[in-house]
């Protein structure tokens, strides 16, 4: 068995900290923002793209568990839910099983507007590496990728020691519910997609 690698000295994740902190607090610039709307002709806050990457990832979802997913109550998503259905990037559907509950849909111009930032972002970035090795890019996107999925990893395992017992499901299941009947979790991201069957309606 290989031994276990050293762990990163100070200087090295100090280094490492401020350049994430760097990455995002330019990708969160209003000037790149402003940017990435131009280049995708789509002009959405962090906050909705996050939601559209939630739906796209996860498949059709009941508006509690859209709320409990990003940690806010059901009244403060609504709106944001509201723009992107009148903007034609999500729809309501009614659950085939039951017609009292809407399931919250990703649309095909939603994932076109996803495909379209993350088109916008890769131009960014292919000018910000035009001189790097591509080994190196490489190298850098699949310890990112790693990271990425730790951080993950550790931010479940502490919502579940919070105060109160485990956390609420990220979909805002309750002990009635059955969890096949849901959307698959992160861990499943890209799994088979079945229709979750508990909702509420958004107020109109």
């Amino acid at each position: 068995m290989d031994p276990a690698p050293a762990p990163a000295t100070p200087t090295a994740l100090a280094a490492l900290e401020r350049a994430l902190a760097d990455v995002a607090r330019i990708l969160a610039d209003r000037a790149t923002v402003d940017d990435l709307a131009r280049r995708s002709g789509f002009d959405l806050p962090a906050a909705s793209w996050a939601l559209l990457e939630y739906l796209d990832g996860h498949g059709p979802m009941p508006v509690s568990a859209v709320a409990a997913c990003h940690g806010v109550d059901v009244s403060s998503v609504t709106p944001r839910i509201k723009r992107l259905e009148r903007d034609g990037l999500i729809s309501r559907r009614r659950e085939p099983r039951d017609a009292r509950i809407h399931l919250i849909h990703i649309t095909d111009r939603g994932r076109h507007a996803l495909d379209s930032v993350h088109a916008a972002r890769r131009d960014l970035l292919d000018t910000a590496i035009a001189e790097l090795d591509p080994t190196h890019v490489g190298i850098a996107a699949g310890v990112l990728e790693l990271i990425a999925g730790r951080l993950s990893t550790t931010r479940r395992r502490i919502d579940a020691q919070s105060p109160g017992g485990a956390s609420p499901h990220p979909l805002g299941l309750g002990p009635e519910d059955d969890p096949r009947d849901l959307p698959p979790t992160s861990a499943e991201a890209g799994r088979a997609r079945r229709p979750g069957d508990r909702s509420e309606s958004i107020p109109t």
